[in-house]
């Protein structure tokens, strides 16, 4: 093939480039560049195209592995978004014998299968080292001993037989804040099931806000679908309206020997029991 093929055969391919996908594209063109090296006079350029060919080969695998990969993710995504809808019609179908009510014991595998637990067993490892790690609190700056108390709070719900929902959890002294509610936690046979708390190291107290008052119906309503994602946070809103004592709002405070104590919020973030045991 001369070289004047090879131009043509090179154009209609470029007019052809948006019909196909990427990985097609890097293949199509590590193609064209070995075939360019072929009739390139100087030997330096040879290598250098048919070298450029070859990374554009890589190129296209590596994007294959990814999509790949992503397919595989979003099928696993889709598994558990199905297993979470079919658990919810056991829960409310007309079928059942206990029409319209929130069934917690239909959600107990889900839970326990990890699907959306927060922390994996090497963060609740890192969690664990980083709270027992810690002797002497007066030395850490204010950020600090928030991530302490956020971390204190959790290790002592877990070690209650909670598992953590909200995607944010602290696994280091140095991690930056975030916003929002601090943890919503998730235990079947926990009195109450589900805790959504807020933590206050040392002497700390709610805050207002543009929407309200810290932990307050509307506060949490606002925050519930970042904490744990929509279809999540329905399923405590539906509990909330149904059985709202199965849903405790909580006020957590962690002083310096790392004691954790809770208080217990009403509807408008104001507390209502003090010290109560989970």
């Amino acid at each position: 093939m001369n070289n004047r093929n090879e131009i043509n055969e090179t154009n209609a391919v470029f007019q052809d480039a948006g019909k196909n996908s990427v990985t097609e594209n890097l293949r199509t063109g590590s193609e064209i560049l070995k075939k360019a090296g072929t009739f390139t006079p100087n030997p330096e350029a040879k290598i250098a195209v048919q070298t450029a060919g070859s990374l554009l080969e890589a190129g296209a695998n590596a994007k294959e592995i990814l999509d790949r990969k992503k397919a595989e993710k979003e099928a696993r995504e889709k598994a558990a978004a199905n297993e979470l809808g079919n658990l919810t019609g056991v829960a409310f179908s007309g079928e059942s014998e206990k029409k319209n009510e929130f069934l917690i014991s239909d959600k107990t595998d889900y839970f326990n299968e990890g699907e959306i637990k927060n922390l994996t067993p090497q963060e609740i490892d890192m969690q664990d080292e980083m709270v027992d790690s810690i002797d002497n609190p007066d030395e850490l700056t204010k950020q600090e001993k928030g991530n302490l108390g956020e971390g204190t709070i959790d290790k002592y719900l877990r070690e209650k037989g909670y598992t953590q929902l909200n995607e944010t959890g602290v696994t280091s002294i140095k991690d930056a804040g975030h916003q929002g509610i601090d943890g919503v936690h998730y235990n079947p046979d926990g009195q109450p099931p589900y805790l959504i708390v807020e933590v206050k190291y040392g002497s700390g107290t709610l805050g207002d806000t543009a929407d309200g008052k810290q932990m307050s119906q509307q506060w949490i309503e606002n925050r519930l679908d970042d904490a744990v994602g929509k279809e999540t946070a329905d399923e405590i809103r539906k509990e909330m309206q149904k059985n709202p004592d199965n849903v405790g709002i909580l006020l957590a405070h962690v002083d310096n020997e790392k004691n954790v104590t809770f208080d217990r919020l009403d509807k408008d973030g104001n507390i209502i029991e003090k010290n109560i045991e989970l």
